[in-house]
């Protein structure tokens, strides 16, 4: 990441992974690079990196939420898949998990925060 006065530039292909901060313990490991964004909120711009197998934790947007894709693939749980230089903008109140079969990276700019949705588990008969 390269500091300037009022402006920061990182290269994804070079960037220094952090385990995503607002995940529950037992989600799988995602990674970001923030570029401007709030840690505590997920709200901001950041580049965000899932290894492959990985997915989100089902989740929903307070705000908009619009991302490319870098490099690899992202499935939303209705099926759309997203590929390497798709522009998407979702909608606020946009609930999802995606996952990654073989990893992706995307840019993504959040305009709200995450409410992650505690998902129940099936009723035993």
């Amino acid at each position: 990441m390269k500091l300037e006065k009022g402006r920061t530039v990182v290269n994804w292909k070079t960037a220094k992974w952090e385990l995503y901060p607002s995940l529950p313990a037992t989600a799988d490991p995602i990674y970001w690079q923030p570029i401007r964004a709030n840690p505590e909120t997920g709200e901001g711009f950041y580049i965000v990196k899932f290894p492959p197998g990985s997915s989100s934790c089902l989740h929903e947007h307070m705000g908009a939420e619009h991302f490319s894709i870098l490099q690899g693939e992202l499935t939303d749980p209705d099926g759309t898949t997203y590929r390497t230089g798709d522009c998407v903008a979702l909608e606020p109140g946009t609930r999802h998990a995606s996952h990654s079969e073989k990893g992706c990276i995307t840019v993504a700019f959040i305009a709200g925060p995450l409410r992650t949705i505690r998902q129940r588990k099936p009723k035993q008969t």
